[in-house]
């Protein structure tokens, strides 16, 4: 539990909303996806369907920024590494042209943080393309988390990533300058 608290204190102390940011993809992804609200119905729809999961291991205010980054993004082809996918994978369907089957490339993948060692994200990255994004769940859990997610940002084909206390959001641009940002949602 301290480790959490301190690694939260120091989120904050780094953290910045869309004034810090200086990179337009990531402007543009904070304020028109992360800041915006999703719709009634989707969200309505998203609540019941969380609180009907049990054990879930992500919140519905995390689902809903899920769902707003592959609405926003127009992703088509997901993968989820999850206890819970068919909940994910039905809440992430609502309302987008995205679809969860097996394929050689994704433009989106979910992992639970758990599901995260080095061998796998190694395997999950040969999957995406330039426009893929990868979403990782509860990277400041424990130490062995915020560590991988450490090593994840100093992989070779990453580019951009969004670091929020407990999502971490993946992007591949080449086209873009290797950034990583700390943002509060």
């Amino acid at each position: 539990m301290l480790f959490r608290i301190k690694t939260y204190i120091n989120f904050l102390l780094r953290s910045t909303n869309q004034h810090g940011v200086h990179s337009p993809f990531v402007y543009n992804l904070v304020t028109k996806c992360f800041y915006k609200r999703s719709g009634k119905n989707i969200s309505k729809q998203i609540d019941i369907w969380a609180k009907e999961a049990q054990g879930i291991f992500i919140s519905s205010k995390k689902i809903k920024l899920t769902h707003r980054i592959i609405t926003y993004l127009n992703l088509k082809q997901g993968f989820i590494k999850s206890d819970n996918k068919e909940v994910l994978k039905k809440c992430f369907e609502l309302d987008t042209s995205i679809t969860f089957s097996e394929t050689d490339v994704y433009d989106f993948i979910y992992i639970e943080n758990k599901d995260v060692n080095s061998e796998a994200l190694d395997n999950y990255i040969d999957k995406t393309h330039n426009n893929s994004v990868m979403i990782i769940n509860h990277i400041h859990k424990d130490k062995q988390s915020l560590h991988q997610w450490s090593q994840l940002k100093n992989h070779p084909k990453v580019q951009v990533t969004i670091e929020s206390y407990n999502l971490g959001f993946i992007f591949f641009r080449k086209e873009q300058v290797e950034e990583h940002f700390v943002i509060r949602l």
